[in-house]
């Protein structure tokens, strides 16, 4: 009977250890710390055919005439608390001119408005991306080759499409629905969590309007990746802008994860 006793305490412990240990491999954790700094460059390429200027919100031209001048952004870690991690957005300017702002996003829930910056740390593919959420998932653990040499990074793919209604339209002179395609491709380095490379393409058709936007950044510097910072051979988006310009010009009916920016004009 004491054997039977010390038989079913072991078998206790391992099944604990092994309920306990599968929390412990979900939980999400930043990777980056108070110090690490990420630099990155970007592009914007509009094409947009059918719709008059006038039909243009005056809100969405400065926004573009704004990201179209946009030079660097920089991402700097000031505090790691929990699953939070608050960083200084610094955004410069073609013209030398600087916009600062704080930002903060929850590694394990995607809240806040620097969610396409950074995720947890050390997920592999097909784990969540956040914590309980099904709609994103990693889609790759592959291996990247930057300047500084191979890391490894993890994937996200996203292919949307959409019917946009006339009522949604309204205000902007169309009276035809969109079809529109909304793709997203998105890399981060997997043992800090930080974005290293994200592409945004947005394909509008309809009888009165074409539009075709996109959006490419690029991680230029990082003390996190080597001493000569780490600069990926292939292009990335800064959706934070992208995201404002393109729900102003068509209602997109984006449901999936759009960061906000806290940026003053």
């Amino acid at each position: 009977m004491k054997n039977l006793k010390i038989t079913g305490i072991f078998i206790g412990i391992i099944i604990l250890s092994i309920i306990f240990g599968n929390v412990m491999a979900q939980t999400r954790v930043p990777g980056v710390v108070v110090g690490d700094s990420f630099k990155y460059t970007y592009t914007l390429d509009m094409n947009v055919g059918g719709l008059s200027p006038s039909s243009f919100p005056d809100i969405f031209q400065a926004l573009i005439d704004q990201a179209k001048s946009i030079d660097w952004v920089q991402i700097n870690i000031t505090k790691v608390s929990g699953t939070t991690v608050t960083a200084q957005m610094l955004m410069q300017f073609e013209n030398g001119t600087q916009q600062s702002d704080t930002g903060t996003t929850d590694v394990s829930t995607g809240q806040g408005n620097l969610t396409m910056f950074l995720i947890a740390a050390n997920l592999n593919a097909k784990d969540q991306i956040y914590q309980g959420n099904d709609d994103a998932i990693i889609n790759q653990t592959i291996t990247r080759t930057y300047l500084s040499g191979a890391r490894q990074v993890n994937r996200e793919e996203i292919t949307m499409n959409y019917s946009v209604t006339p009522e949604e339209l309204e205000g902007f002179g169309i009276a035809d629905p969109l079809q529109q395609t909304n793709s997203q491709d998105t890399y981060w380095d997997q043992q800090s969590g930080s974005l290293v490379e994200l592409s945004y393409k947005m394909v509008t058709r309809s009888d009165l309007v074409n539009a075709d936007i996109s959006v490419n950044v690029a991680l230029v510097e990082s003390n996190v990746y080597s001493a000569d910072s780490t600069v990926p051979e292939y292009p990335v988006t800064i959706f934070v802008i992208i995201a404002l310009a393109v729900s102003t010009i068509v209602a997109i009916k984006l449901n999936y994860r759009l960061p906000k920016t806290n940026f003053r004009a």
